[in-house]
């Protein structure tokens, strides 16, 4: 047995060293060449405006309703609910904040948007209007939307400090004072939503929980958004007269920011 073992492996020694040799004679050189490339992952926002902004200039109309540019719109609880007020006073403005991500539709995206609002009274209700897009080739989540808005009183002084996170439509106040704020005289006029930015409303309320329930019942419960997808959402903030003990007080500025929180698709259920 041993013997032929030894026989066994002097023969395949042999037998490699010819293969190498025939190997080494007809040796060439064979080159595989491969490319990896990773997906991008790129979820925006992009502030298209409002419908009340200084000098007409975004690219939503002034106010929109009945193409009047110098006056400010409002809004009623009866129909016919649209005003446009006779004198132009308050204004309102949405701005892209932070980094520029990336461009759709000629239309460009970034980490942030910020709307602001200027001498605001009982009756005023502007409409903000925003993108938010997956402008990458990996399908996103949507983890969380904050909503942050501050209120600075006549002497520019920072009195109330909030925010809003979607999903959950929880209200926090980090800073507020019992009395004395704009903000507690505003609420939710309505809101609008084109899922395929095409200019078509697809869906449309008054309340925030409806909004989310909107948005789950189109990208699902974690607002995924696959490469491509885009809506665009309005909402219309209106501003109330308030309380003879707490009315709404003037010369306040509102500034809001809208950040998106999102998350690569397969990383949460």
């Amino acid at each position: 047995m041993k013997a032929r073992l030894g026989t066994c492996f002097a023969l395949a020694i042999i037998s490699f060293a010819v293969i190498g040799a025939s190997y080494s004679y007809w040796s060439t050189e064979l080159t595989l060449k491969g490319m990896v490339k990773t997906g991008s992952f790129l979820i925006g926002v992009s502030a298209r405006g409002t419908n009340d902004d200084p000098n007409n200039i975004d690219a939503i109309p002034n106010p929109g309703w009945d193409g009047s540019e110098s006056k400010d719109p409002g809004w009623k609880r009866i129909p016919p609910r649209h005003i446009v007020y006779d004198i132009d006073v308050a204004s309102a403005r949405a701005l892209n904040k932070g980094k520029f991500i990336f461009i759709k539709d000629g239309v460009k995206f970034y980490e942030k948007a910020n709307f602001f609002i200027m001498n605001a009274y009982p009756g005023y209700c502007p409409e903000v209007v925003m993108r938010i897009a997956n402008g990458g080739s990996v399908p996103g989540k949507i983890s969380r939307i904050v909503i942050v808005v501050k209120e600075y009183d006549e002497n520019n002084r920072l009195i109330a400090f909030g925010k809003l996170v979607i999903p959950g439509g929880v209200w926090m106040w980090i800073k507020k004072p019992p009395t004395g704020l704009a903000l507690d005289d505003i609420e939710l006029a309505y809101y609008k939503l084109d899922i395929s930015c095409d200019g078509i409303v697809d869906y449309r309320g008054c309340t925030i929980v409806k909004m989310i329930m909107d948005l789950m019942r189109e990208y699902g419960r974690r607002i995924q958004l696959n490469p491509g997808d885009c809506f665009e959402l309005s909402f219309a903030l209106l501003f109330k007269q308030g309380t003879c003990f707490d009315p709404l007080p003037m010369n306040h500025r509102i500034v809001g920011t809208v950040e998106i929180e999102y998350v690569q698709w397969n990383m949460v259920p």
